[in-house]
Parts: C-alpha cells; sequence; structure tokens
C-alpha cells in the first residue's frame, strides 16, 4: 500500500459531526440538520471490485438526530451497496450512493419522500486532506425526486468527515483483494 499509513487489512471508520442537506420541497427552501450518522458495523465480507486499489466497499450509512427548518424530526434510510472512491491524486474523496440508496422523510410532510440517486447511482465528491484525515463536501449535488411531494433537483449536501485512523496518502487503498475495508460512515447522533 504504497504512500499509506494504514496495513492493509486496517478497518478505516469515518465520523462527521454535522451533516446537512438542502432542497426545495413543494416549493419551501428546506434544510434537514443532522446531528450524525451511526453505521450498523463495518463491512469486510462484500468485496467490490476485487483488487481495485481506488475503491473500498462501504456499509449503509444510517443518518440520524435530523432536524429541519419547517420544524419537524426527519428520518433518512440508506440501502444498496454504497463505496467510497479515491482519484488519482488522492485529493479527492467520493462516495457512491446507489440508485435510490437514500430516502428522506419528515414528520411535518408524512406523505412526502424524497429519494436520492432515483433513477442512477450518484457520486458525491470531496476534498481529502492527508494530513488530518479529513474529507470535506461542500454542496455537493445529488439528484432527487419527490413521491407524495415535489422536490427540486439537484439536493446539495455538506459534511466534513475524519477517517480513523487516518489513512494519510491515498491512493492506493490497500487492494480489496487482501481483505481490506473500510466500515461505513460512523456519525454521532446529536
Amino acid at each position: 500500500m504504497a504512500g499509506a499509513s494504514v496495513p492493509p487489512g486496517t478497518k478505516l471508520k469515518e465520523t462527521a459531526s454535522q451533516v446537512k442537506f438542502t432542497d426545495t420541497i413543494n416549493g419551501v427552501p428546506v434544510t434537514v440538520d443532522c446531528g450524525g450518522q451511526a453505521a450498523p458495523g463495518f463491512t469486510d465480507t462484500a468485496v467490490v471490485d476485487a483488487g481495485d486499489d481506488r475503491s473500498l466497499p462501504v456499509g449503509d450509512p444510517r443518518i440520524t438526530g435530523c432536524f429541519d427548518t419547517l420544524g419537524g424530526h426527519d428520518v433518512i434510510t440508506s440501502s444498496g451497496k454504497w463505496k467510497l472512491l479515491v482519484n488519482g491524486t488522492g485529493r479527492k474523496l467520493a462516495f457512491v450512493i446507489p440508485k435510490r440508496g437514500l430516502t428522506l422523510t419528515t414528520s411535518v410532510q408524512a406523505t412526502c419522500k424524497v429519494v436520492a440517486a432515483p433513477s442512477a447511482p450518484v457520486t458525491l465528491s470531496g476534498t481529502y486532506s492527508s494530513s488530518s484525515g479529513t474529507d470535506t463536501v461542500m454542496n455537493g449535488s445529488v439528484a432527487v425526486k419527490g413521491s407524495g411531494c415535489t422536490a427540486e433537483s439537484p439536493m446539495r449536501v455538506t459534511l466534513t468527515a475524519t477517517l480513523s485512523p487516518n489513512p494519510g496518502q491515498i491512493p492506493p487503498f490497500a487492494s480489496t483483494s487482501t481483505g481490506a475495508s473500510i466500515s461505513p460512515p460512523q456519525y454521532p447522533e446529536r
């Protein structure tokens, strides 16, 4: 694993103290602030792109502690096979949200569901700092579609996530064929 500070087989955890989603629902601008995401464990069995040193499978993030500017409590669910990608320079990290991989509902409009990546996977790109092990996404674009409401596409996402232990300079990740994996994002509740 040239240039990286963690050995093959290391399980990485990703944490963020705040995640923000911004969209217009039924013509009203809405911001959803989530105190965090807590993941249900780590992914070490489902190997996606075996031998690919620029991607790692991650589990479904569970996004929790979400409240919106309409005064509602929001529930965000995830599904499908999420991946973390790194570009050739190691300066960009991206989550690949699978088709229909994220759904948002609010207590204010219970019949409204906003579905991310409704027709195809979406890549949510961020800027990676090897010195701090952080990935920062500022106003990332995610295609959405409303069910039981209208949702303006794209939805915007902002977060700063920290990888632990800090993998340092990437790429490459350890080859997934050696059993290396990354745990799904871990975001503490607010």
